[in-house]
C-alpha cells in the first residue's frame, strides 16, 4: 500500500478516534438503567457509536498488520522512537480488547469502565499518530523535492550509467531501468523498507561513497538480512543505483558541516587570540561599536536580552558564557570577541570594567585549541557521525571524555560501545540513533586506539 494510503487512514483513525470519543461523552448524558444496563439515548446515535467503533477496530488492525511483521525483520535494539510507536500501538489495541469484551460479556462494568477506557484510547491514538505523521508527510515532501529538483537530474542520470557498468553491472537492459528516475524511486522504496532492518537510514547516510563503496556496503547489509525479507540481486542494484545518485547531495551536506567545523576552530583560535589582546590593552574599547557587535552576533539565535538580563560575578564567566556559544556555532573575530566581553563587563559593572581596565584574570578560555581528529578515525569511518567538540550524528568526542573523567572502567566500557554499538546513552543529543557495531571493519587494536585518543581529550 502507498504512503498516500496509509496518510490517509491515519488521518482517517484520528477523526474516528475524535467522531466516537465526542459521541460517546454526548450518549453518556442520556439517563442509563443499571438494572437492565441499557441507555436510553437515542437507537441511531447508538448505532452510529457502534459503526464509528468497528470502523477505528477495522484500520487498527490493518495498520498494525503492516507495522508488526517490520518489526520482526529489524536485527538490533530498536530506536527509541520506534520503540514509544509499539508500546503505543499495542496499549491503544489492549484497550480496544478489552473494552470490547466488557461491553459484550460484562455490562454491569460498562458505566464505570467504557468511559474513562474510550477517552485512554482516543488520548493514545493521538500521541500515535503524533509520533508517526509529521515524519511520514515531511519524508514525503522530501522525496518529491528530490525527484523534482537536484535528486534526479540528468547529469545524476548520466552519473549512474557511466558508474555501474565499472562496479559489475554487465546487463544493459538493468543498467537502462536503474539509470532511470521511475528505477531510481524503486531503489529508494527499497532502501527504505529493507535497509531498516539493522539500522537507522542516518546510518547508512551519513557520509558519502564511491560507487564500490556502495556496492559493497548494500552487499553487507543483503548479507545480514532476515529470510522474511532478503535481497534479490536486481534489489541490491536498485538501492546503489540510488545511493550513486544522492552521493553529491550527501558530499555537499558534508562541505557544509566542515565547513561550520572549520568556522568554529578559527572562533575558538580568535578567543585566545582575544585573550592577548585584553590583557595587552592593544584595542581600544568603543561603547557603541561593542554594543552593536553584541546585538548582531547574539541576535543569531536567541535574544540578546538572555545575556543582558544574566547575573555575572566576573570576567571568567563572561568568556565562559561566550565559549560556550562558540561551541554552539558562533563566528567572530578576535578583535569582535574581545569587545562583546568588554561590553558585557560594563553593562554588568564588573570590577574590571568599572575601573576602565582590561581584566585582570584576562578572559577564561574553555574553548580548546583545535584537535584533528586522528587519521585512524577517517580511514574506519568514525568522522562521518562524531567530531572533536561538535554534535553531529553522534556525540562530540570532548564531551564523551568528560562524562567518563574519573571512571576506572570507562576504557573497557567505550571498547565494548566501539566494538559491539549500542544505543540510549546519548539520546539527548543523537535522538535515539544507535552506533553500529564496529568490529570487525575495525580492528580491537585500532578500537582500542581510538577509545585512548577520546579519554585523553580534556
Amino acid at each position: 500500500m502507498s504512503t498516500a494510503v496509509n496518510v490517509v487512514l491515519a488521518i482517517a483513525f484520528v477523526v474516528l478516534a475524535v467522531s466516537a470519543t465526542f459521541l460517546m461523552y454526548h450518549l453518556w448524558g442520556y439517563p442509563f438503567d443499571k438494572k437492565k444496563h441499557r441507555s436510553s439515548a437515542p437507537r441511531w446515535a447508538m448505532a452510529l457509536h457502534r459503526i464509528i467503533g468497528w470502523a477505528f477496530v477495522a484500520i487498527y488492525i490493518y495498520l498494525m498488520i503492516q507495522m508488526v511483521p517490520r518489526m520482526w525483520a529489524y536485527q538490533i535494539e530498536l530506536p527509541a522512537r520506534t520503540v514509544m510507536h509499539l508500546v503505543v500501538g499495542y496499549s491503544i489495541g489492549g484497550l480496544l480488547l478489552s473494552k470490547i469484551v466488557i461491553v459484550r460479556f460484562f455490562k454491569h462494568l460498562e458505566a464505570t469502565l467504557a468511559p474513562p477506557m474510550g477517552t485512554a484510547i482516543f488520548i493514545l491514538t493521538l500521541v500515535l499518530m503524533g509520533l508517526a505523521l509529521p515524519l511520514v508527510w515531511r519524508e514525503q515532501v522530501l522525496s518529491n523535492q528530490a525527484i523534482n529538483s537536484e535528486g534526479f537530474t540528468a547529469e545524476r542520470l548520466q552519473r549512474v550509467s557511466d558508474q555501474l557498468p565499472s562496479i559489475g553491472l554487465d546487463d544493459e537492459k538493468l543498467l537502462e531501468e536503474l539509470a532511470s528516475t521511475q528505477g531510481l524511486i524503486r531503489g529508494r522504496k527499497l532502501m527504505r523498507s529493507k535497509c531498516v532492518q539493522c539500522h537507522d537510514l542516518r546510518t547508512i547516510l551519513a557520509r558519502p561513497r564511491t560507487a564500490k563503496g556502495w556496492k559493497d556496503t548494500v552487499d553487507r547489509m543483503a548479507s545480514r538480512a532476515t529470510i522474511v525479507s532478503g535481497f534479490t540481486d536486481e534489489e541490491k542494484w536498485q538501492i546503489t543505483a540510488y545511493l550513486i545518485v544522492i552521493t553529491p547531495t550527501l558530499q555537499n551536506a558534508i562541505m557544509e558541516r566542515r565547513k561550520a567545523l572549520s568556522q568554529s576552530a578559527d572562533s575558538a583560535a580568535a578567543m585566545q587570540q582575544a585573550n592577548k589582546m585584553a590583557k595587552s590593552g592593544s584595542i581600544p574599547y568603543d561603547a557603541a561599536h561593542a554594543e552593536e557587535i553584541f546585538n548582531a552576533k547574539c541576535s543569531q539565535c536567541h535574544s540578546p536580552a538572555l545575556a543582558l538580563d544574566k547575573t555575572f560575578s566576573s570576567s571568567d564567566e563572561i568568556s565562559q558564557l561566550i565559549s560556550r556559544m562558540i561551541s554552539n556555532g558562533l563566528t567572530a573575530s578576535a578583535e569582535e570577541l574581545e569587545q562583546i566581553v568588554r561590553f558585557l563587563e560594563q553593562h554588568h559593572k564588573l570590577e574590571a570594567a568599572a575601573n576602565n581596565a582590561t581584566p585582570s584574570a584576562g578572559i577564561a578560555i574553555v574553548a580548546s585549541e583545535s584537535v584533528q581528529m586522528p587519521e585512524l578515525a577517517s580511514q574506519r569511518g568514525c568522522a562521518g557521525c562524531h567530531s572533536i567538540d561538535s554534535v553531529l550524528l553522534g556525540p562530540a568526542w570532548r564531551e564523551v571524555a568528560r562524562r567518563y573523567l574519573g571512571n576506572p572502567e570507562a576504557r573497557a566500557l567505550l571498547i565494548e560501545s566501539v566494538k559491539n554499538g549500542g544505543s540510549g546513552n546519548w539520546n539527548d543529543q543523537t535522538g535515539g540513533l544507535p552506533m553500529p557495531a564496529n568490529f570487525p571493519t575495525t580492528s580491537e587494536a585500532e578500537i582500542a586506539e581510538l577509545v585512548d585518543f577520546i579519554l585523553r581529550l580534556e
